[in-house]
């Protein structure tokens, strides 16, 4: 902020970590003395937090004073917009999954069940969006996210029900649901190394992840569609761990 001049608070919510930033005058530490989730500990930032923009940012994003310039001029300037995000990419430069559609029991169905065929073809014929000009999408991914004020009063906060993952797809809907728009700027990245507080474990043994989903099944849609969505989730996990095993016996 030194950089941009511009005026603000940083604060740290450390769900576990070593280092301690409660010697720093400059930061508000907030410890929760425990792992309370990526949602409650993100509500815990936003709560004590008292500027008209909020900017949620992982331990494992790095931000620039550009990103944060032009974050804050688009939600000056753009009422309707609820949430402002930079692309995300690795640290050798390649290009993440910065946003995404918002899940259908079609994508839930591709990626459980047929390795995300539909949408890797779907990709090849359409390439990946390259609009030099920020743009409305369906969800932002919540790595790096510049929350409009007025929004987080009128939806609300992050559901605390999600521990880690989907939460942010959760809050997506919600802003959508409520009439904000999500904006994706591809003007600026910003590195996020991604998954830097997680064990690298599988996808199908990453509980988290199936259990966010399934519950944002349960409450985005019907009691029918969740118990699809639900057994589709299920039938997927039990598909890759059979093939581990039997790449396992394989070799």
């Amino acid at each position: 902020m030194t950089d941009s001049k511009i005026k603000g608070e940083i604060i740290i919510v450390d769900n576990s970590s070593d280092f301690s930033y409660k010697d720093q005058e400059d930061i508000i530490y907030i410890d929760p003395k425990r792992n309370t989730g990526f949602s409650k500990a993100n509500n815990l930032g936003i709560i004590n937090s008292s500027g008209e923009v909020v900017i949620l940012l992982n331990n494992d994003a790095f931000m620039t004073t550009e990103a944060l310039v032009l974050g804050l001029d688009y939600l000056s300037h753009h009422s309707g917009a609820g949430i402002w995000a930079p692309e995300l990419v690795y640290a050798d430069g390649r290009a993440q999954n910065s946003s995404a559609p918002l899940p259908t029991l079609f994508n839930l169905i591709d990626e459980y069940l047929f390795f995300n065929r539909a949408r890797k073809l779907l990709n090849f014929f359409l390439g990946k969006s390259s609009l030099p000009q920020p743009f409305v999408v369906e969800s932002l991914i919540g790595a790096c996210w510049f929350i409009n004020r007025k929004a987080i009063n009128d939806i609300g906060l992050l559901d605390e029900d999600f521990f880690f993952t989907s939460e942010d797809v959760d809050y997506s809907y919600r802003m959508k649901s409520q009439g904000y728009q999500l904006i994706m700027d591809k003007r600026v990245r910003i590195i996020h190394l991604g998954s830097a507080s997680q064990d690298h474990f599988r996808w199908y043994k990453d509980s988290n992840l199936h259990e966010g989903r399934k519950l944002y099944f349960y409450k985005t849609g019907s009691k029918k569609i969740y118990s699809i969505a639900s057994k589709v989730i299920d039938t997927g996990i039990n598909i890759r761990r059979l093939l581990d095993v039997k790449n396992k016996c394989r070799n």
